[in-house]
């Protein structure tokens, strides 16, 4: 599909995904997009307006989209959220109550290509498109943008991010924050033959995530390791980049390991200790025992309302009153100070009490 840029303005900008070159002048013919990461980007996370070629339909935010369907509840709604394994799983609860309120309508989510198995099963969407589909399937009688939707709200600073979603696609709230995950006997069969049915009780842990404001160092991270060994738990690290590791841990960062292989890894640990990021939402999502450690995060606002997740706050170790929300205080510098002078035996604890609980 083609971009063309509306206003009086040129813009030139350099992807941040694929690292094209975009040159839009003003009054000039559209731009073919082919990356649905730089389509995302240009319509949601710039400042310019575009007219689009073919259209999807008509763009609506708030109650504007609740208001069509109340008048004409069959309409098709196409909800277009891209980024972030976690975001994508937090749609879910308002995904869930558009559903309840609105049987009649048909519903297709755009998200990244990866990311369509998350709705399988759960009879929240008719469907699960990439971008180019969603073209295909065009024109929807209504389209909710949501990307960059939540870091932009005022919302967000307050409420679950479940809720500022809902409030994007007009709902006044987005009802049961429970997320979901089916996981398929494959699935897990392909989970068990690579830890080989050992030793009990497993303990999967987090080593870093996607964004380095929320990670622990690295040596907090093997320290944290090391403790659940001491206390008798086998423990299988996990993480998209290699890091160091303990002897005896099953290593299974960078191995390749695909989405369905890791909610069926989460479902079958005894725990799981994940960070402030979206392989914690698939836990929850898959019902795992999930303890979440957060730091510069409020909990309350990312995993409130999982019935088994319990969230580890360790601000008060790098000397704050309440959780700065990512906007570091000085003393932290490069990376937040609370987050590698928690003491591992929090972490332990946690986990032999959330295990007691089961």
């Amino acid at each position: 599909m083609r971009l063309r840029l509306c206003g009086g303005r040129s813009y030139h900008w350099r992807s941040p995904h694929s690292q094209q070159v975009y040159h839009f002048r003003r009054r000039a013919a559209g731009i073919e997009i082919t990356d649905g990461r730089d389509w995302e980007w240009l319509t949601s996370g710039t400042s310019a307006r575009f007219d689009e070629e073919p259209v999807l339909g008509e763009r609506l935010l708030g109650g504007g989209v609740s208001g069509s369907f109340d008048a004409a509840p069959a309409q098709r709604l196409l909800v277009c959220r891209g980024r972030g394994l976690g975001d994508v799983l937090l749609l879910i609860p308002a995904l869930r109550e558009w559903r309840r309120r609105y049987p009649e309508s048909t519903v297709g989510v755009t998200v990244d290509r990866g990311y369509r198995r998350l709705f399988s099963g759960l009879g929240v969407v008719d469907d699960a498109l990439d971008f180019q589909e969603a073209y295909t399937a065009a024109p929807w009688d209504v389209v909710v943008n949501l990307n960059y939707y939540a870091e932009r709200s005022d919302d967000d600073t307050r409420l679950h991010r479940s809720e500022v979603f809902a409030h994007g696609l007009g709902l006044n709230t987005a009802g049961d924050l429970r997320l979901g995950y089916v996981v398929t006997d494959d699935d897990r069969a392909r989970v068990d033959n690579r830890l080989r049915r050992g030793q009990r009780p497993l303990v999967v842990a987090q080593t870093h995530t996607s964004t380095e404001a929320r990670d622990p160092s690295p040596e907090k991270i093997q320290e944290v390791l090391g403790a659940l060994q001491r206390a008798g738990y086998r423990v299988a690290a996990l993480g998209l980049t290699p890091h160091p590791v303990p002897d005896g841990v099953v290593n299974l960062q960078g191995c390749g390991m695909t989405l369905p292989d890791a909610a069926a890894l989460l479902e079958t640990a005894d725990a799981v200790v994940g960070l402030d990021s979206g392989l914690t939402h698939l836990g929850n999502a898959v019902g795992a025992n999930v303890i979440a450690l957060f730091g510069p995060g409020e909990p309350a606002l990312r995993v409130g309302g999982q019935p088994r997740c319990r969230p580890l706050q360790v601000h008060r170790w790098g000397g704050c009153d309440t959780p700065c929300r990512d906007y570091w205080r000085q003393q932290c510098k490069r990376r937040p100070r609370c987050l590698d002078e928690f003491p591992a035996e929090l972490v332990v604890a946690a986990v032999g009490e959330s295990l007691c609980q089961r």
